[in-house]
């Protein structure tokens, strides 16, 4: 299992206090929050096309595209917060795959994991952004963990023998959903946010993985078997299983609940960004990069 894994959620509408625009229910961090005009409606991926795997944002319709870093390393899997002032993502510029966040604008850079020869993967935060969920094989295997967001309080949820990867939080903050091969085969499981009450919500042929919980309560996730592989949404009780078209790498929803954004092979050559509308367009993937040659433009969050 790659450590390169896993997506998240937010649900927007802002209130102004002292001066800062900031969330109810949110602590906002007054450096952070001066980043907030140029971030509200743009997407942050990874793309090799200079070299090495760095990461990027990017308007929704793919232009003004920023480099938010530029070092030897691989930046993978960035992840805004709720109030799009700050991205987690993991790196493995200190040994191993690690997490690390910064300013939306590239600054202020913490490392936040420091597991010593083990893998990190999949942040993600939590609606309220005082905790990280993520993924790690720090204790053997792959296995859920919880943070607070500045790195403290690392706490497991998960404790079996199998596979979990792909924590993404419910819009309420209160459940995480998850992938898992503990039945044995990947399916999609839903637990609270302490770890109790673990529930599959799947039973599907193939893989079923990359859970992504929308702003409208709906999880989509990736289901590649020998029938009709591509993207579906489930409600969080396992009911109301849909095929949502497209077909690529992990997904992510926009802030209305009604997009998918994801990677997927170009036209063109390599790897790009496409968005698909799940419940209002006609099914078509819509090409957000494309930048020519055989580039990996991957993981984006909405």
């Amino acid at each position: 299992m790659s450590p390169y894994r896993g997506r998240g959620v937010r649900n927007l509408g802002a209130v102004l206090i002292a001066g800062f625009v900031c969330f109810a229910g949110l602590t906002c961090d007054p450096g952070a929050v001066q980043q907030l005009g140029d971030h509200t409606n743009r997407i942050v991926y990874v793309s090799d096309r200079d070299g090495n795997s760095e990461i990027y944002t990017m308007n929704f319709d793919g232009l003004v595209q920023k480099r938010l870093t530029n070092n030897a390393a691989d930046d993978r899997q960035p992840q805004w917060d709720r109030l799009k002032t700050r991205i987690v993502f993991t790196s493995d510029r200190k040994g191993g795959v690690k997490i690390f966040s910064m300013y939306g604008d590239g600054s202020n850079v913490k490392q936040l994991t420091a597991t010593p020869l083990k893998f990190d993967s999949s942040p993600t935060w939590s609606p309220d952004a005082q905790r990280i969920a993520f993924a790690s094989n720090r204790d053997g295997n792959w296995e859920i963990y919880v943070m607070n967001a500045d790195g403290s309080g690392q706490t497991r949820l998960t404790d079996n023998s199998d596979t979990e990867d792909g924590p993404t939080w419910s819009p309420q903050g209160d459940r995480i959903a998850f992938h898992s091969n503990r039945s044995g085969r990947y399916q999609i499981y839903v637990m609270n946010a302490d770890g109790s009450d673990q529930t599959q919500i799947t039973d599907l042929g193939g893989k079923n993985t990359a859970p992504a919980w929308s702003a409208n309560d709906v999880i989509a996730f990736l289901h590649d078997g020998q029938d009709v592989s591509g993207y579906y949404t489930i409600n969080p009780d396992g009911t109301g299983l849909e095929p949502a078209g497209g077909f690529g790498g992990i997904p992510d929803w926009d802030a209305t609940g009604d997009n998918l954004v994801f990677n997927a092979s170009s036209y063109t050559g390599g790897t790009d960004i496409f968005r698909i509308n799940v419940f209002n367009g006609d099914g078509e993937m819509a090409q957000i990069t494309d930048f020519g040659g055989n580039f990996n433009n991957v993981e984006p969050n909405w």
